[in-house]
């Protein structure tokens, strides 16, 4: 079901990074602008706590790559201090769920992670009727759910609630601000079920929304990495983003004819990366070397790793499964 809507319409989009993460947010700021259409006036808001001037400069250069508003919203939320967020994070993923308040004159927006890289029309997600629905996203992806029930099994929630990765959500904000969706997210991250929260935000976002989201369908949010060899091979054409979640990053991995022939996802779907960092202020960066070796040695035992933990986390759910039937 679509949505229509005037040209004056402005079709929010959000990040959330630190210093850490510029260089990769101007990569999929630059992807999204290369392939958006012109329906709605797109407006970029980047939330970040303390973002350099040069990291400023450097992403406001990327954002004339087409028409386009960019607006830098500082978050200082004391909310936040003293909290313990378990690396490689940091406070600023945490950001996103303070979306509602933070953008309290629209109705509906689009969450993107800084390390996802776009090739389909954000138009098109947006006009997504999301209905009485908190957000539309896409559930983590493999194909015997192995991995789904092993995460509702961490964060206690029931199995017909599901489970989605929160790299890609276009937000019902005005429902989310109805039903105080923000403070009951920041309240679970204060709670003694913290512990459950091995991702922090993304737990807390699917504990909240218990269950009722949209299901969008794999192509957009095409976890490389998680995502189920199958799933790749079945959508990696099709799909209009792309979701680099897993490590090695494409920063890890750098950029070469090894890397854009090599047989695994992981490492030939990293170019995609460097395409659109070209149009960018870093086009001339590259991988550290012994990042690249490290990145070949762990990817070696890829393979035989994920066997081997597919397997494990199988004879877990089995275990859920019987003891729910019995």
């Amino acid at each position: 079901m679509w949505q229509t809507a005037s040209m004056d319409v402005e079709l929010p989009i959000i990040y959330s990074i630190d210093d850490n993460y510029a260089q990769h947010c101007a990569a999929g700021m630059a992807s999204l602008l290369a392939n958006i259409s012109s329906k709605y006036k797109v407006h970029i808001f980047i939330l970040t706590g303390n973002l350099s001037a040069e990291n400023r400069e450097k992403l406001i250069i990327t954002s004339s790559l087409k028409a386009c508003e960019l607006t830098f919203i500082e978050v200082h939320d004391h909310e936040l201090d003293g909290l313990h967020i378990p690396p490689p994070w940091s406070k600023a993923i945490l950001y996103r769920l303070k979306i509602p308040t933070l953008l309290e004159k629209y109705s509906k927006a689009i969450y993107l992670d800084a390390d996802t890289i776009v090739e389909g029309d954000m138009v098109e997600l947006f006009d997504v009727d999301l209905r009485d629905k908190f957000l539309a996203a896409v559930d983590e992806l493999d194909l015997n759910k192995t991995s789904t029930y092993f995460q509702i099994q961490r964060i206690g929630t029931p199995l017909e609630n599901g489970y989605f990765n929160s790299g890609v959500l276009p937000l019902n904000l005005e429902k989310m601000r109805a039903e105080n969706f923000e403070k009951q997210c920041l309240s679970l991250i204060f709670s003694e079920k913290r512990h459950r929260l091995t991702f922090p935000d993304q737990d807390a976002l699917n504990m909240v929304a218990g269950g009722n989201y949209l299901h969008l369908p794999p192509i957009w949010n095409l976890e490389v990495g998680y995502a189920d060899g199958a799933v790749l091979g079945k959508y990696r054409k099709s799909a209009k983003i792309f979701h680099f979640a897993c490590l090695p990053k494409p920063w890890h991995i750098g950029d070469s004819f090894f890397s854009r022939y090599h047989p695994h996802p992981q490492i030939n779907l990293s170019s995609k990366y460097y395409r659109y960092l070209r149009l960018t202020p870093w086009k001339g960066f590259k991988a550290k070397g012994s990042t690249r070796i490290l990145c070949k040695k762990f990817l070696s035992l890829f393979d035989l790793g994920s066997v081997i933990a597919k397997r494990k986390m199988e004879k877990r759910i089995e275990k859920i499964v019987n003891a729910k039937i019995n």
